[in-house]
């Protein structure tokens, strides 16, 4: 019987090994460096798992910050949450792939791409207006 459980363990061991390695890749050629804005967040609603009926449930915040890279904004948010929304904080820097800056990485922590658009035009066709507030609506 130890045998398998040691089989088992050895292979959770080498994919969660494998992911901090490809993790690691991808913050390696993360080095370009701009500044991020705070546009929005995501939530969620948790349990504290109680009895049915008198379960408590709570807010869960994910962040979303835009960048700008060679005129196109992105949109990444973070799979860090806090229950806290005002913990966040509203500038960032954002490090990322120069080849690629749709990888990037905000207080060490992976972005996860959820739009992006052409700031410029975006911009010119609004009358420069930059109507970053309620991002659910934009592309």
């Amino acid at each position: 019987m130890k045998v398998p459980v040691i089989i088992l363990c050895g292979i959770v061991l080498l994919i969660l090994l494998g992911k901090v390695i490809e993790q690691l890749s991808i913050k390696s050629k993360c080095k370009s460096k701009t500044e991020g804005n705070l546009i929005g967040m995501d939530d969620s609603f948790m349990s504290n798992g109680g009895a049915p009926g008198e379960s408590q449930f709570y807010a869960i915040y994910y962040p979303i910050y835009e960048y700008i890279v060679d005129g196109i904004a992105y949109w990444a948010q973070l799979n860090k949450y806090n229950k806290n929304a005002a913990q966040f904080a509203k500038k960032v820097s954002v490090f990322y792939d120069p080849e690629d800056p749709e990888k990037c990485f905000i207080n060490n922590v992976p972005g996860h791409i959820i739009s992006r658009y052409n700031k410029e035009e975006y911009d010119k066709n609004n009358g420069g207006k930059n109507l970053t507030l309620d991002y659910k609506w934009r592309p």
